[in-house]
């Protein structure tokens, strides 16, 4: 993952982090942390359909890595879907 999403994440951009994000995965994939850091800004941006995609994506290409299961958990609250939520975070 680009070290300057990162940096653009931490700042609250989350707009510039996905597209730095999106140029990422145009040449890695399948990087499981660019696409759960760019389901993060999902979040943020208000597109909860594109993150749960991201999200997914991540766990599959890295099931047993918390980071997405952890963001999934977060964005079930977010969608009022509280059962799910403890599922994803128990996963994590």
């Amino acid at each position: 993952m680009d070290p300057r999403a990162q940096m653009l994440i931490e700042r609250g951009r989350f707009a510039e982090a996905a597209d730095c994000l999106r140029a990422g995965l145009a040449h890695q994939p399948d990087d499981p942390r660019a696409h759960a850091m760019l389901g993060l800004c999902m979040i943020d941006l208000k597109r909860l359909d594109a993150a749960e995609h991201h999200l997914t994506t991540a766990i599959a290409f890295a099931p047993d890595a918390p980071l997405a299961h952890n963001l999934l958990a977060f964005l079930r609250i977010r969608q009022h879907k509280l059962a799910e939520a403890r599922d994803a975070a128990d996963e994590a």
